[in-house]
């Protein structure tokens, strides 16, 4: 699912070099996509057909969170992000796989790392992807293992398509504005694109 988009289009070309078959969803028809499917709105046995014949299944597909939403954006966001993941998994449990992924955020590795920032209490979008991996899991069920991908920023494009901060990039890396970092942080540096579908950033 998702196999138009940044990550998804590597995964399946990490995924046929590898000997696997892989068969690409996404909701907009572009090169090489098997299936058109909007999972937003795509019910259980939608996905089931899809999912017929297959033993695994990769979520790599997101919301847009930056864009702007009125309040409250929470319903919305839950609509985007975990709803579809819980239908999801729901089908592949009916249909018999046996192994999902799920493109997760890194900000639910710092959630865990760091209770006392709250950060599902300040943040919708983090409340909502911890939600979308944990009833995502529910949904599988014991014999359906899901693992999520807690990727951090991910660097790279997929055939013409940019990430969202591309262009804010540029124009930094363009400009004579100096980068400012302080001391002492440690945090998650950045990966490829190739290196996200692979899952061997460092």
């Amino acid at each position: 699912m998702g196999g138009s988009g940044l990550i998804g289009a590597h995964v399946v070309d990490v995924l046929r070099e590898r000997g696997h078959a892989a068969t690409t969803v996404a909701r907009t028809a572009q090169p090489g996509i098997d299936h058109l499917l909007d999972v937003g709105s795509a019910q259980v046995d939608e996905v089931r057909q899809l999912l017929a014949g297959h033993d695994g299944v990769v979520y790599a597909t997101r919301t847009d969170e930056q864009r702007p939403l009125p309040k409250p954006i929470y319903p919305e966001f839950r609509r985007d992000n975990v709803d579809p993941v819980v239908r999801l998994f729901t089908a592949a449990r009916l249909e018999g796989l046996t192994r999902g992924v799920v493109m997760g955020s890194y900000y639910t590795y710092f959630d865990r790392l760091h209770p006392q920032w709250c950060l599902t209490e300040r943040h919708t979008y983090i409340r909502c992807r911890l939600e979308q991996a944990r009833e995502g899991r529910a949904a599988a069920g014991e014999g359906l293992p899901v693992a999520v991908l807690e990727l951090p920023f991910v660097f790279g494009r997929a055939g013409d398509r940019l990430p969202n901060w591309a262009g804010p990039l540029d124009r930094w890396a363009r400009s004579r504005t100096p980068l400012v970092a302080p001391t002492g942080g440690r945090g998650r540096p950045p990966t490829s694109t190739p290196s996200a579908a692979r899952c061997d950033w460092p």
